[in-house]
């Protein structure tokens, strides 16, 4: 029975053993099928464990929690100032390892590891739960060494990690949208905005070599190619992966845009800075662009085309597996093209039907959620500094009709602003306007010295954009396209470019029945576009919208406007449509002469004469007949305003070969300010003028001998104006002329010969001294100045007491107890005239009574009644007062301090006081002891 129960239990027990084995090759058929389906899918219903709760010598003391997102940084110190990370513990990850571009069927290893920038910076390297274990650096210290002799408090943070939603970007087109910049700025990468680690990725295969390396700042780098694309696409995104599909090591790592990077030239990095910004997505972006291409080039077949595609396909392949893999959600994936200036001479049909082809591949193959334009420049000829850059060359009239069609849902015109980088005023608005403290709001590194531009040449200067420009296209482009998906409702409003790339400032049109002409209509929000279409009188005019064309079909006035969705008009534009054979003459100016108004006109093709007009009442008065584009007409009213119009003659004169503007221009004749008189005061020269009727500012001019031009020094609605920086002893001309109220156009001639002056500043006295009744000044040189005359103030009028060479004077008479105003003013070397103003409150001294004097005897002598007082310090004189009656009586004025009344009489009693007199006599220094000093002589 025991044996049978021995064998019983043996049985079993290999039962259990063969179980066990059964289980075990279960196990291992298990993640031998995981691993194969992970290589294209890995799975994330499995999870993977590790580590534990129980810490040795650990009191958790509090509980805090923390999530973040896949590839996220962050510093210890920001969940718990003074604290570092002594263990982690990885309860669940569910996300899998990537690598060359596939998802492996392993998990992730650490839930957080630590990155090589900071000592306590960490990144979140896999999805999923687990907890941090805090401590102080102290309680490390003795945690490592093993030397903690008791229970060491901490703090454990719950830390979850989810996956990121991340956008991929591709750039696509010619060499500005790959980062080619301007020859006179240079390449600067570090120029470029910085974006944050972890959040931002970049790849970028160089289409050529040599400016790869200036794209880059890398100096090794190499050209990628549809065969090698694979060494130039990173094959793992997180955790600082430099490492490609192909398995080499990237030189242009996947962080070069942000603070770590070295930066690249281009757009990418401003479109990631701000589209993270705006949609808190990870973006990476993936440069496909090659420069100086071709539309034809990017068609099937073209090697820009196939190049860009073999990029993307294993941009898309790490993309994916990253996806599948649980780091990543699938947010959007974006193309952004900006390419046109290599086909500035291709007609409208063959770009329209090359771009129409190469779009739908790139959206096609490509998968693109959107693809959003940048509009090329017109770059025609010269330095690019004027209105020219915008010239209707087909790419810039075919790409807005794909980007407006409705056909085209996903494809949107996403910036414009680069149209408003023409001239040097443009460029100081635009920076100015988005940047009003004067100062990039974006993040750049601390080796940048970019500023904020003020002219084209700053912006750009050739074919290429500076990196300020780059960076503009890029922030636009990201704001705009966040829009497309935000569908927000915005008012817009559109402006009118003619072919020759000039704005239409006016709400009219002139044409005639057999010329058809080109318009292209520009909105404030380009993304916006599809919900408006333009709309013409067919009877008038016929619409070809793909190039933008407009064909007269009958002569009379008719509108071109732009509708929304809801047929409402948003803007538009009167046409005249003439059965003439030549336009109408434009009156382009009027110019204020010195006899008359100067009225300039557009030459028209074919015109032999033209007939001026001035209106007389409701009616056109004949002026004059010229072959000339201008005429003058004169004997006009300072004032008054005309309205002027021209019209085409036949060579006989007896026809009329033009219609005519019937509003006419309107302008209105001011006359040259007379000067009148230039004075100089303290402040500097005042230049005064009579007033001009009609006028509404005036702008003054100066010159000195030295200088052969007029300099413009300041503007004013008043009929002076004071030249404050004026210096001394310099001789200045002044004129003036009028202007409009906003300053922006001259509206009158000025007087050439001007009114002259020689400016002498006012003598500033700089030092004085006052002692008793003698006040002392000093004043400072007036350069070329001989004589001055001191004045000093008696009562509101200013009293002369003498001329001088000197550069100081004493006054002897100061008044004590009283103000004593001084000032100086220049003389002319004759002293029969001023020649500079003077300081009203120049110099004051204020000189302090003496003290008073107090009579300290009185007696009786053989002569009279004597009187003795102390000599008080600085008096000249005193006077003795006897009382009377009627008051105070003056008996005596001495310079002695004693006094012998030799009219008193015996047996009577007298009061006495004594006051101490300027040296003058005049005026009286002291006070005086009012009670006095009583003595009966005896």
């Amino acid at each position: 029975m025991k044996k049978q129960n021995k064998n019983t239990i043996g049985t079993f027990k290999r039962i259990i053993s063969l179980f066990i084995t059964l289980v075990t090759i279960m196990s291992i058929f298990s993640v031998s099928y995981v691993s194969s389906y992970a290589e294209n899918v890995a799975t994330v219903d499995q999870v993977a464990s590790t580590g534990d709760d129980n810490v040795d010598n650990i009191d958790i003391t509090q509980n805090l929690s923390y999530e973040l997102r896949y590839d996220d940084c962050f510093n210890i110190s920001d969940i718990a100032q003074g604290y570092v990370l002594y263990k982690t513990v990885d309860e669940k990850i569910t996300s899998y390892k990537v690598s060359k571009g596939k998802a492996l069927s392993s998990f992730d290893k650490n839930l957080v590891e630590k990155t090589n920038h900071n000592d306590n910076e960490y990144y979140a390297s896999a999805v999923g739960k687990g907890s941090l274990i805090l401590v102080t650096q102290k309680d490390y210290d003795l945690l490592i060494s093993g030397k903690a002799k008791s229970t060491v408090e901490a703090i454990k943070v719950d830390l979850t990690v989810t996956p990121a939603p991340l956008t991929m970007v591709l750039m696509l087109g010619q060499s500005n949208v790959e980062g080619y910049c301007s020859a006179n700025t240079g390449y600067h990468p570090e120029d470029s905005v910085v974006c944050e680690y972890g959040q931002v990725y970049s790849s970028y295969p160089p289409a050529k070599t040599t400016n790869g390396r200036k794209v880059s700042g890398i100096s090794n780098i190499s050209a990628g190619t549809k065969d090698n694309a694979k060494d130039h696409i990173v094959g793992a995104l997180g955790g600082g992966n430099a490492i490609s599909i192909s398995g080499k090591e990237l030189l242009y790592t996947p962080y070069s845009l942000t603070q770590y990077g070295q930066g690249k030239t281009g757009p990418d990095s401003a479109f990631a800075y701000e589209w993270h910004r705006l949609t808190n997505d990870k973006v990476w972006v993936v440069n496909c662009a090659y420069g100086g291409t071709t539309i034809g080039t990017w068609i099937e077949g073209g090697n820009s085309y196939e190049r860009a595609l073999a990029i993307y396909n294993c941009a898309a392949e790490t993309y994916d597996a990253e996806i599948n893999s649980g780091h990543y959600t699938k947010a959007k994936v974006l193309g952004i093209w900006l390419q046109g200036e290599s086909n500035r001479t291709s007609t409208v049909e063959v770009y329209s039907t090359a771009f129409e082809k190469c779009i739908n591949l790139l959206m096609g193959n490509m998968h693109l959620d959107k693809l959003g334009v940048i509009i090329p420049r017109g770059v025609k000829s010269g330095l690019q500094n004027t209105w020219q850059d915008l010239v209707l060359t087909s790419p810039r009239i075919v790409q807005p009709y794909f980007t407006d069609s409705k056909d085209y849902e996903n494809l949107y015109m996403i910036s414009r602003v680069n149209e408003l980088w023409g001239t040097d005023s443009g460029v100081a608005e635009y920076f100015s306007d988005k940047y009003p403290d004067g100062y990039f709001t974006y993040p750049l590194r601390s080796n940048s010295t970019l500023v904020l531009p003020t002219t084209v040449a700053q912006v750009h200067n050739d074919i290429h954009y500076a990196q300020v420009a780059h960076n503009e296209n890029g922030i636009d482009s990201a704001r705009n396209m966040n829009d497309v998906f935000d569908n927000e409702d915005s008012e817009v409003l559109v402006s009118v470019l003619r072919e020759d790339g000039s704005f239409l400032d006016t709400d009219s049109y002139n044409t005639l029945l057999s010329k058809p002409f080109v318009l292209g209509f520009r909105y404030t929000l380009p993304q916006k576009s599809k919900n408006y279409r333009i709309v013409t009188d067919d009877k008038y005019l016929q619409y070809n919208a793909k190039a933008a064309t407009f064909t007269p079909v009958n002569s009379g006035t008719t509108y071109i406007k732009v509708v929304d969705s809801f047929n409402v008009p948003i803007y538009s534009l009167t046409v005249y449509i003439d059965n003439y054979n030549l336009y109408r003459p434009k009156i382009t100016d009027v110019t204020n002469t010195a006899t008359g108004s100067k009225i300039t006109w557009s030459a028209v093709d074919g015109a032999d004469y033209y007939r001026v007009f001035v209106k007389s009442g409701s009616k056109w008065k004949s002026l004059a007949t010229t072959q000339n584009t201008y005429y003058t007409h004169e004997n006009l009213t300072s004032g008054k305003e005309y309205t002027y119009t021209v019209r085409c003659l036949s060579k006989d004169k007896k026809n009329y070969t033009s219609s005519y503007y019937k509003e006419g221009f309107t302008n209105c004749f001011l006359s040259a300010p007379k000067l009148r008189d230039t004075v100089n005061t303290t402040k500097g020269v005042v230049v005064k003028f009579k007033e001009v009727e009609g006028a509404k500012r005036y702008r003054v001019y100066v010159k000195t001998a030295s200088s052969k031009s007029w300099q413009e020094l300041g503007e004013t609605t008043k009929t002076s104006y004071t030249h404050k920086t004026a210096e001394s002893n310099t001789k200045y001309t002044y004129t003036v002329r009028c202007i409009s109220a906003d300053g922006e156009k001259l509206q009158s001639v000025y007087d050439k010969k001007g009114i002259t002056k020689v400016f002498y500043s006012a003598p500033k006295i700089t030092n004085g001294s006052a002692q008793y009744n003698k006040v002392s000044i000093e004043w400072e040189k007036v350069e070329g100045v001989t004589y001055y005359r001191v004045f000093k103030k008696d009562g509101d009028k200013w009293k002369r007491l003498a001329d001088t060479k000197s550069l100081s004077f004493t006054d002897n008479n100061a008044t004590i107890g009283k103000e004593n105003c001084y000032t100086v003013r220049c003389l002319s070397d004759s002293k029969k005239s001023y020649i500079s103003s003077y300081y009203s409150d120049n110099f004051v001294a204020n000189i302090p009574l003496l003290e008073t004097p107090y009579i300290k005897s009185a007696t009786s002598t053989n002569n009279g009644v004597k009187l003795t007082w102390d000599k008080v310090d600085g008096a000249s004189y005193y006077r003795v007062f006897k009382k009377t009656s009627s008051g105070w009586k003056a008996i005596k004025t001495t310079s002695k301090t004693s006094f012998t009344d030799s009219g008193a009489v015996r047996g009577k009693k007298y009061t006495y006081t004594v006051r101490c007199v300027s040296g003058d006599k005049n005026y009286y220094t002291s006070k005086y002891d009012k009670k006095g000093c009583t003595h009966k002589f005896v």
